[in-house]
């Protein structure tokens, strides 16, 4: 009986010190991921106060590469980001120099925009590196997620398979691989790729003409339904047709290669 008594009283007395001790571990994650969520509403707060310039400044300069000023306070207007009145960041995590915040920030107007922000040390400086909004959310990703006009696309589609090209005169992928969207990069190395087009190496593939030939798309550019930007054709070169399918995803502040295909295509079986 009294060791029932015993079993009965200590069960509580180890949960509550099984919760002191996660309580314990969560402060401690919160604590270490102070100055990243404080540069966080720092950034929001500029924005919200009009000082754009202020904002962009306190990006990465990876950000700044990427975006120019006009186009960043055009982003932040359209995610309705310019609006915020606060923010919370209930999941956050720090890897090395690199920091992740995800929660939601709401809005003067009372909107609750659900976020995903990236920072990254910089001279001791936690820096803005990219953020995205959910699709789901109030506000939707508009920045990133609307169609971009066909002239871009076309460009984003030389670019891409210059770069590609690049690649395969040096038979080396490695400067290739660290363009393509993160998400790829963590589910294939330089090598994979290297060996997935081996044929095309062989056979000494060089797709430098298409530098100064548009590029004719099959179908309309598209985002499928998971988001990702579809874009299928091919370029009229006079030796053969080289003959794309491409796929992205939108890492902000740019859309990345996610996937590709590319082939020859003989004069003779043009249609």
């Amino acid at each position: 009986m009294n060791i029932k008594k015993t079993l009965l009283i200590g069960l509580p007395i180890a949960a509550l010190v099984m919760v002191a001790a996660i309580a314990g571990f969560v402060l401690l994650i919160f604590s270490l991921t102070r100055g990243a969520t404080d540069a966080a509403d720092r950034f929001l707060a500029l924005s919200a106060e009009g000082k754009h310039h202020e904002a962009y400044l306190s990006t990465a300069s990876a950000f700044r590469a990427q975006q120019d000023e006009a186009s960043f306070i055009t982003m932040m207007g359209q995610l309705g980001l310019d609006g915020y009145a606060s923010a919370s960041w209930p999941s956050r995590s720090i890897v090395n120099n690199e920091a992740t915040l995800e929660g939601s920030v709401t809005t003067r107007a009372g909107a609750v925009i659900p976020v995903t922000m990236n920072l990254i040390k910089e001279k001791g400086e936690w820096r803005v590196l990219g953020l995205t909004v959910a699709r789901g959310g109030i506000q939707p990703d508009v920045a990133g997620k609307q169609l971009p006009p066909d002239d871009e696309l076309s460009r984003l589609v030389t670019r891409t398979l210059l770069d590609f090209n690049g690649a395969l005169q040096a038979r080396d992928f490695i400067a290739f691989h660290a363009k393509v969207s993160e998400f790829w990069q963590r589910q294939i190395a330089p090598e994979q790729l290297e060996t997935a087009f081996q044929p095309l190496i062989d056979r000494e593939v060089d797709l430098a003409a298409i530098e100064h030939v548009a590029p004719i798309f099959r179908e309309p550019p598209a985002l499928d339904e998971n988001g990702m930007l579809v874009l299928e054709g091919y370029y009229p070169t006079r030796q053969a047709r080289v003959i794309f399918e491409l796929t992205y995803t939108y890492e902000h502040p740019q859309w990345k290669l996610f996937g590709i295909n590319v082939g020859l295509q003989a004069q003779e079986s043009q249609d």
